[in-house]
């Protein structure tokens, strides 16, 4: 029997709204978290950036991209939360929103 050690990559977009969003004129962008099994940081950053977009959500820019273990959340509880259902989905992603006319750094919801 052989054990499949989880390649689990973080990936962090800045996202607009695209109008198909419902309510989307509230929204100014978001910061999106997404922890993706991937077998690499490209096929990570492509499977993230289709994920936003399937929420209705046009991707910007690829801030960050890392490969995580659980050692990355010792001290983590929520981060841990979303690292050990990315092993079990393939995907979790978490909008961190800001509304309209604000500026991203100091609304974020």
């Amino acid at each position: 029997m052989t054990s499949r050690v989880a390649s689990i990559f973080i990936v962090t977009l800045t996202a607009r709204p695209s109008d198909q969003l419902e309510g989307f004129a509230k929204f100014g962008g978001a910061y999106v978290d997404c922890w993706i099994d991937a077998n690499g940081m490209d096929a990570a950053v492509a499977q993230a950036e289709k994920e936003v977009r399937a929420a209705a959500w046009t991707p910007e820019t690829v801030d960050s991209v890392r490969p995580v273990t659980s050692k990355d959340y010792a001290d983590d509880i929520a981060g841990r939360k979303y690292f050990e259902q990315a092993i079990i989905d393939g995907v979790v992603i978490v909008f961190h929103t800001w509304p309209r006319g604000s500026d991203a750094n100091s609304d974020l919801h």
